[in-house]
């Protein structure tokens, strides 16, 4: 098969994205997973001006969820619009 033939070292090699922004753009998840993992652990190492960046992805972090809150409850008449157009 495909991926017996493409081995541990091309499976390694495909997790290391070539930039931090290309492992978010490629849709793939290992390489998400080890950037994620690599600012985690810098941004432990930071010390107190890693607090702030914290605090700030703490505050990012319920934006970002009242904006899916408002697209959940859109959602069903949406869902009613499609089934509505079909």
């Amino acid at each position: 098969t495909q991926a017996h033939e493409a081995g541990l070292t091309s499976f390694l090699m495909s997790i290391i994205p070539k930039t931090y922004l290309s492992a978010f753009t490629e849709g793939h998840v290992l390489p998400v997973l080890l950037v994620s993992l690599l600012f985690a652990f810098a941004l432990q190492r930071a010390g107190e001006t890693g607090h702030y960046v914290l605090d700030l992805i703490e505050v990012l972090n319920g934006v970002f969820f009242r904006v899916v809150g408002y697209i959940m409850w859109a959602a069903p008449a949406g869902a009613f619009g499609a089934i509505a157009f079909t």
